[in-house]
């Protein structure tokens, strides 16, 4: 809660000399502590424990009790460090969320880089099938093909057909080889 220092101090019983030194004083004891807001011809807004601790040790200096104005020092001192300790944690939170954004991107830049490695993958995929395809139908076709145009392999072949196979299949060679052989065979018959 705050509180100006004003409205404060109807609230606690403080001697005139307290109270007309009061904004100077604790400009000096809390110079870096925190201030809301300042406008002009108003009190500077100071949090409400901060005010109370500044009064405590204005009290202690001025009754001159040692071990109050240490206790009331060593109060501020560590409600001081704890305001500081706050602040870094808030700088470090902030700083956790600029990474936590950024991470993010990262995260979602990756995930469409991997989405786009996948398509392309499944891709190569494919096409990897479609070529295999294309080769095996080559190799079938130079197979073919080599088994017309060499025929020492046609020879081995026919070694391993039955005897009826191969007189049908060199009857069939024959002709295939030259197709003159059939006509002359056919005019050869017509003049016996």
């Amino acid at each position: 809660m705050v509180f100006t220092a004003s409205t404060h101090l109807k609230f606690f019983p403080i001697n005139p000399f307290i109270l007309s030194n009061l904004v100077h004083f604790s400009t000096f004891i809390l110079l870096g502590s925190v201030v809301a807001q300042t406008s002009p011809g108003k009190l500077p807004v100071f949090h409400h424990a901060m005010i109370l601790m500044t009064m405590i040790l204005m009290e202690t200096q001025i009754n001159g009790d040692p071990t109050d104005v240490k206790r009331a020092r060593r109060m501020l001192s560590n409600r001081e460090s704890a305001r500081r300790s706050r602040r870094r944690k808030q700088e470090q939170m902030n700083e956790f969320d600029t990474q936590a954004g950024q991470l993010r991107g990262e995260h979602s830049t990756l995930l469409s880089r991997l989405s786009d490695m996948n398509h392309k993958c499944d891709a190569a995929a494919v096409d990897n099938r479609i070529l295999r395809a294309d080769i095996e139908t080559l190799r079938t076709k130079i197979m073919i093909l080599t088994k017309f145009m060499n025929p020492t392999d046609q020879r081995v072949e026919r070694a391993n057909l039955l005897p009826e196979q191969v007189n049908r299949e060199g009857m069939q060679n024959q002709f295939a080889t030259n197709p003159n052989l059939y006509e002359t065979l056919l005019h050869w018959n017509h003049k016996h």
